[in-house]
Parts: structure tokens; sequence; C-alpha cells
């Protein structure tokens, strides 16, 4: 009989002890802190833009953008190489504003790239705006394939991200009343803004050397 109550307090030494091993972890696991908001200038930046980069850095771009614009096909063609390379030395801090002028066609790519944005976290969001940017220039701006084709090809991309992006059409693209209450006007995209130095500048349009120069400069 002793040697029964032996056993079973043996079983249950070993099995708090695993319970232990299994719990404490849990408990002792740094807390998981949300990735850092900037609103340069205090801007009315809505909570759902991606941001890429580090808060901290000295110069910040937000861009109003819409996947269907074919300006801002171009401007990502000629500027991404350059925005890519200051976000990773931690010289820019970068923000997507969605601002679909082109409607239901645009905003149905704009939801699943925030799944993939949620999905694969902003390095690797970056480089998929790129490459769908790149699909678009090629039939917008270079007339390589057809706009149609280019289209079935940025949803087949973007078709393997899904999730719960409760934002509608009418809110992104209310954004613009946001902006006009603390004196910005958003008529289209792209429309960029850059701070730098505690000052806010406006360039409406892929001015492509103005903003390579101010992120350079």
């Amino acid at each position: 009989m002793r040697l029964v109550n032996l056993t079973i307090a043996v079983v249950v030494v070993l099995m708090v002890a695993v319970a232990v091993l299994l719990v404490v972890p849990l408990f002792s696991q740094p807390p998981q802190h949300p990735p850092q908001v900037v609103n340069p200038g205090g801007l009315p930046i809505p909570h759902w833009a991606m941001r890429f980069g580090n808060g901290s850095a000295p110069v910040v771009l937000v861009e109003f953008f819409d996947l269907l614009c074919p300006y801002c096909a171009y401007a990502h063609v000629e500027l991404g190489p350059l925005i890519k390379e200051k976000v990773q030395e931690g010289k820019l801090y970068y923000i997507l504003v969605d601002f679909p002028v082109h409607g239901d066609a645009a905003w149905a790519l704009h939801q699943p790239l925030h799944c993939a944005y949620s999905e694969l976290g902003p390095s690797a969001t970056l480089d998929l705006v790129n490459k769908l940017y790149y699909v678009w220039y090629l039939a917008a701006i270079k007339r390589a394939i057809s706009e149609s084709d280019a289209l079935a090809n940025m949803s087949k991309t973007l078709q393997p991200y899904a999730c719960r992006f409760n934002v509608t059409l009418a809110q992104a693209m209310g954004v613009s009343d946001a902006f006009g209450k603390v004196g910005i006007k958003i008529r289209g995209t792209p429309t960029f803004i850059v701070y730098k130095n505690g000052t806010l500048t406006v360039v409406e349009g892929a001015y492509v050397d103005k903003i390579r120069q101010l992120l350079s400069g």
C-alpha cells in the first residue's frame, strides 16, 4: 500500500511539474506591442493606413494612392527603389493612405492588399505594392499589355489574401474631408505629403523629381 501511495505521489508531482513548464512560459513572454503610430504634423491619418519603416525616421512620406491610378503606377516605378532603400536604412517612415478614386474596381484590390499587409508584414507588402504597380504601369503607361489582362493579373496576385477588413469605400474616400479641415485638399492620386524638419510639403501628381529631391536632400 505504501508503494502504491508513493507511486501516486510521484505521478502527481510529475504532472504538476509538466503543467508548470507549460504554463510559466505563457506568462513570461514579453508583451506584444502594436506598431508605432506616427501622425506627422498632427495629420488626421486613418488608423487603417499601411505604415512602413521607423516611426522616428527624420523624413515622413504620406501617399494617397489608388492601385488603378496610372500616375501612381508611374511614380512607384520611378520612386519604389528609393523609397524601399530609405525605409530599410531607417531614414524614411512611409505611410500609404487609400484614396480609391477609381471606385469599386480599385477598392476590390485595396481590401485584399490590407489583408496581405496583416499577413505578410510591412516589408513584404511594400514589395507587393511595387509588383502590383509595375503590372499596372505596363498596361496604363507603356501599353505593353491590356488593362483587362493587368487587372486579372493583379486580382490573381491578391487572391490568396482574405480577412475581415471593415472599412468601406465611402470611409476611405471620406478621409479627404478630414484633411480638408486641416487645410490640405486631397483632389486625386497620387498626392504626396512630405514631413521634414518640422515642415509639411504637399505635392499633387507624379512629380517624381520633386519627391526624390525631398527624400534625398
